[in-house]
This record gives structure tokens, C-alpha cells and sequence, in this order.
């Protein structure tokens, strides 16, 4: 809301509201809001009006009229109002910046008494970071307009955390960041809730609105000292992983190169190994065989004179012949 028509808003509350009950409701652009008013839901009651006073003219409009038993009257297109008729409040939805300003319940008893409530609606919004920075810190402060229930920083996304490099003050809406490198660099967000919604607004920074170097923007978070002892020793345990599975392999397949030496596992298609018997056998009978007579000579005597000497070894016929010959003379 423009600071002219927020004073207007002071100034109906001021005058409108003067001697009427009132609270104040935060809501967030783009959400829901319930205003609960006092009187309305009272079971004398038999006649509530729901009425606007606008920021701009400072006149007051009719939004929502509900008389008894059950009647309900929206004079404008309701596209973002509803009502709830067992409380009488009023439902604003898809809040945009002409929401804000003071709403009226106007409860009519049946015995003509009016009584009257006013709520103030503002909007809950996270309007900008300044950051300011020293040689050994780093500041960033939220501008928050309206009443928050709970204040978060995050940095590339991820909540900070309270340790030894961040500190907040009280409410939170100022960060500082102790000693600051390049790693600190990134985009900060400043979060703001509350019952009816939420509302952020980021800042980056680099080396142009800190003073110290920013390798890259989106850096990731700092260190801490638990992470540089895991992430070493992680590497380890994974290196002695893969050794046990190389080994288990190894093992397994009989596939390793021992000596310089390839070691390969035999197929199916090698020939079996014969294996002796171990039962003894009995020995064969050695088959009889009648003797040969066989003569060698060293001589024969040729036939034919002209025929010259032949030395070697006579044929068993040749003896047989001759040992009848000898034996008839």
C-alpha cells in the first residue's frame, strides 16, 4: 500500500473506529483470510453486514449481508469473498494490494441493539536485504512490513545454520556472517510467515557488493570441519570396496595374472583325466608256442659254379630239404 493511503487507513481508524472494538490481521498477497468479527455469531443476532472502507475516498461499501434464517446477499460479483455462515466472518481469497484497509461487522440483535467490530487488514510482505559489509563481517538485514510469526535465511536454497561462521540478532532480521570468503557468496532469501501464508525477497552477492573475490555465485555452502573428515575417509572405504569386489572377482573366475603368467579356467571340452584303477588285475596266461627251428649258415654252397657265394640266412624249407637229402644217403 502507498504511504498516502496508509495514512488515510490511520485516519478512518482514527475517526470510523473511534469508540468501536477492532483488531488487526496480517494477511499475504496472493493467499486466504478468515476476519472473524465479535458479534455476528451471537444467536440473537438476526442481521450482520460486511462492510469496506476504502483506503482511496474513504467511503464505506457493502460487501457481504446476511439476514436470518438463512439469506445472504453479495451486491458486487463475490470472486474472491466467501462467508461462513455458522461464525458470519468473512473469507477473502487470492488477497490482492486493494484488500488492504479496515472492515466493518455490523451485528443487528433482535432487540434493535447494533453493535459494531472493525479489523484492520494489512499485508504481511519481506520488501527488500540490505547488506552492508567490513573487513571481518558481512550484514544482512530483512525489511519486513506487517507482523511475522516466523523469520528464516537460506542461502542457494538451504536454511542456515546458527554456528560459529552466522550469528542473528534477537528477531532475526539481521544475519551476519563472521570473517566471509568465497564461499559465503550465493543468493540469500529472508522468508517471512505467519498463520495466513508466507512471503520472501532474495539479494545476491558477489564480489561487486561485498569486496571480497566470488568465484562463482552459486557456491556452495561452507564447509564444516565434520565434512572434511567424512569426505576423506568416505573415499577410502570406497577405494577398499572396489579392491574386495576386484579380489572376490578374481577369486571367483580364476582370472588374475599371477607372475606374468594368464592362468585360464579349462572347458567343458578339455578330455577327461584318466584314472587308474586301484583294484589289481589278474596277470594273463602267457599263450604256449611251438619253437622254430631256425639255422643260420655262414655259408652256402652255390648251386651253379659260375654262381658267386651268398652269405645271410637260409629259409626253414631250404634246411628242412637238405636235412632229408642228407638223411637218404
Amino acid at each position: 500500500m502507498p504511504a498516502g493511503d496508509f495514512f488515510i487507513v490511520v485516519l478512518l481508524w482514527m475517526f470510523v473506529g473511534r469508540g468501536v472494538d477492532g483488531e488487526r490481521v496480517t494477511g499475504v498477497l496472493h493467499g486466504q483470510v478468515e476476519l472473524r468479527g465479535r458479534y455476528g455469531h451471537h444467536s440473537d443476532v438476526c442481521t450482520v453486514e460486511w462492510n469496506k472502507y476504502s483506503a482511496k475516498n474513504s467511503t464505506k461499501k457493502l460487501l457481504y449481508l446476511f439476514q436470518k434464517p438463512n439469506n445472504t446477499t453479495c451486491p458486487d460479483p463475490c470472486q474472491n469473498i466467501n462467508f461462513n455462515s455458522e461464525n458470519r466472518s468473512l473469507i477473502l481469497v487470492h488477497l490482492t494490494p486493494e484488500d488492504e484497509g479496515i472492515y466493518e461487522e455490523k451485528s443487528t440483535f433482535t432487540n434493535s441493539t447494533i453493535k459494531y467490530f472493525n479489523i484492520t487488514l494489512t499485508f504481511l510482505t519481506a520488501t527488500n536485504i540490505t547488506v552492508s559489509s567490513s573487513p571481518g563481517s558481512l550484514t544482512l538485514t530483512c525489511g519486513i512490513k506487517g507482523e511475522f510469526q516466523l523469520l528464516q535465511w537460506f542461502r542457494n536454497g538451504l536454511p542456515l545454520p546458527e554456528d560459529q561462521g552466522f550469528s542473528f540478532s534477537e528477531n532475526k532480521t539481521t544475519m551476519r556472517v563472521s570473517h566471509p570468503n568465497s564461499s559465503d557468496c550465493g543468493t540469500y532469501t529472508c522468508r517471512v510467515s505467519n498463520e495466513n501464508g508466507k512471503s520472501e525477497v532474495q539479494v545476491s552477492i558477489n564480489g561487486n557488493s561485498t569486496g571480497f573475490p566470488c568465484k562463482d555465485s552459486g557456491t556452495s555452502p561452507r564447509v564444516s570441519v565434520l565434512e572434511r573428515i567424512l569426505v576423506p575417509v568416505g573415499s577410502l572405504l570406497g577405494l577398499l570396496f572396489l579392491c574386495i569386489i576386484l579380489i572376490c572377482i578374481c577369486k571367483y573366475y580364476d582370472d588374475c595374472f599371477i607372475l606374468g603368467h594368464r592362468k585360464i579356467k579349462t572347458t567343458s571340452t578339455e578330455e577327461p583325466i584318466y584314472d587308474e584303477p586301484t583294484q589289481l588285475q589278474e596277470e594273463a596266461a602267457t599263450p604256449t608256442m611251438d619253437p622254430l627251428v631256425v639255422v643260420y649258415q655262414d655259408f652256402i654252397k652255390p648251386k651253379d659254379s659260375h654262381q658267386s657265394e651268398d652269405f645271410g640266412y637260409s629259409t626253414i624249407a631250404d634246411v628242412l630239404e637238405n636235412t632229408q637229402h642228407s638223411n637218404t644217403t
